[in-house]
């Protein structure tokens, strides 16, 4: 995911072993300073949670599970959760100021086509395959 490296070439460690109230009061002042750097409305912790999981449940809704923390109950002896986030990245919808709405016509379709579930892939490949048969 290269828009992720942009943001974050190294691999980041953080000091959170739980949310403390102190956590809380720095992330939503976070938010509000960069909302007002900005000139944006402000946004909430809750926002942001509901976004995520709405667009990774929206992509898988096993993904979705996972990110909300809700996990995979009886499946998690079976399932490894970072192959299903893995599998579902790609068709997760990503806001445009992440650099997701830059590709090139060609990169869109591609992108496009991950998103959908195999039988939309199937008819548009069979589509595809007509159209250039002639």
């Amino acid at each position: 995911m290269q828009w992720m490296r942009d943001w974050f070439p190294l691999p980041t460690d953080h000091p959170l072993n739980g949310v403390s109230l102190h956590f809380t009061n720095v992330l939503r002042d976070g938010l509000t300073l960069l909302c007002e750097q900005a000139g944006v409305e402000r946004i909430t912790p809750k926002q942001l949670r509901q976004r995520s999981i709405t667009e990774w449940s929206r992509a898988n809704a096993t993904a979705g599970a996972i990110v909300h923390g809700c996990g995979l109950g009886v499946l998690s002896h079976y399932l490894d959760p970072l192959q299903i986030l893995e599998a579902a990245a790609s068709k997760v919808r990503l806001p445009e100021c992440f650099g997701a709405t830059s590709a090139t016509g060609e990169e869109s379709l591609l992108a496009n086509f991950r998103r959908l579930d195999p039988a939309a892939q199937d008819l548009i490949s069979g589509t595809a395959e007509r159209l250039a048969a002639g």
